[in-house]
């Protein structure tokens, strides 16, 4: 059996680490937190976690497969607008995608990252398209600690040095 290439490896673990980040930045945002924006044309940290959903769930999956309409069974196309959708519903999202991208990550071979896709960069390896949602995962998640982060300070609540011993 093939061992799996070291570039797949790579990607699951950015994968892994930036959902693990983001847990750490979700440890304690209030609703306001979530809603808040930095200005009016910004996203939220709401909006942010629908969308490393979509990229977990829809996007990623799409690369794997070069199905490029593909959409979940039960997601509606009007999942990253959906306002209303809790906390709790957008990880359990998360939890499921990033399961999902795991075992597509896992499932994929060498040779099937050297195959082209003519997405929306144009004709790119497959394995660009994945290289750049496994990013997008960790820029989003410096862009949700980034807001939390400025909320928090704008309300007088001092940051915690990282490391702790700093």
């Amino acid at each position: 059996m093939e061992t799996i290439s070291s570039k797949i490896e790579a990607m699951k673990i950015f994968t892994e680490f930036g959902l693990t980040r983001l847990k750490w930045d979700l440890r304690k945002v209030d609703d306001e937190v979530l809603n808040w924006r930095i200005a009016p044309e910004s996203n939220s940290v709401k909006w942010l976690l629908r969308h490393i959903s979509m990229i977990l769930n829809v996007y990623i999956p799409r690369a794997f497969t070069s199905n490029l309409t593909y959409l979940p069974t039960s997601w509606s196309k009007s999942y990253q607008e959906d306002t209303e959708r809790s906390l709790a519903m957008i990880l359990e999202d998360i939890e499921y995608g990033k399961n999902l991208s795991l075992k597509g990550f896992h499932d994929l071979t060498k040779e099937s990252l050297e195959e082209h896709i003519d997405w929306y960069i144009g004709d790119e390896k497959r394995e660009t398209y994945l290289m750049i949602l496994v990013s997008e995962i960790l820029h989003h998640e410096g862009q949700i600690a980034a807001i939390i982060g400025l909320k928090n300070r704008i309300d007088g609540n001092p940051a915690k040095p990282i490391p702790p011993e700093a």
